[in-house]
């Protein structure tokens, strides 16, 4: 079955969204009567705004993609907060608010919400940053971004 075959029979099943999509699969969605309430962003669980390095190329890439999920009407792009890899809680999420930061100007205007994943992985502080445990702290980081 073709992306644009599931597509149809979701949208026969009464399915209205295919999540976690990039351009590339935007048509099909569309073609099909449906939506994509969550796109991709350029970032990956592994690689995202806990650390300063990753804030150049993670802020250019968003600032292309953002608008691209605007001009296709869907409301949503995901972004991730990377792996600890022995850094902090608190230094993580200072990294992620200043690395954030960076584009919620763009978001605002393009009518696009950044969503960061609250993830977690299992095996202890090797994980990733942002676990849903620490959920209320996320919201704080949230505040401090201009974003609540």
């Amino acid at each position: 079955m073709t992306f644009e075959q599931f597509c149809g029979e979701c949208a026969r099943m009464g399915i209205e969204s295919v999540e976690l999509l990039g351009a590339g699969e935007w048509p099909a969605v569309k073609k099909a009567g449906l939506t994509c309430a969550m796109c991709n962003g350029p970032d990956r669980i592994d690689y995202g705004w806990n650390r300063v390095e990753h804030h150049d190329d993670l802020a250019a890439k968003f600032a292309k993609a953002i608008p691209e999920v605007a001009a296709d009407g869907f409301p949503n792009i995901i972004t991730f907060s990377g792996n600890r890899r022995g850094m902090s809680d608190e230094q993580g999420l200072e990294n992620c608010v200043q690395g954030l930061k960076r584009i919620v100007g763009i978001a605002e205007k393009s009518k696009v919400t950044v969503v960061l994943e609250l993830a977690q992985q299992q095996g202890g502080p090797q994980g990733l940053h942002g676990r849903p445990q620490r959920l209320g702290r996320g919201s704080v980081q949230a505040g401090r971004i201009g974003m609540a």
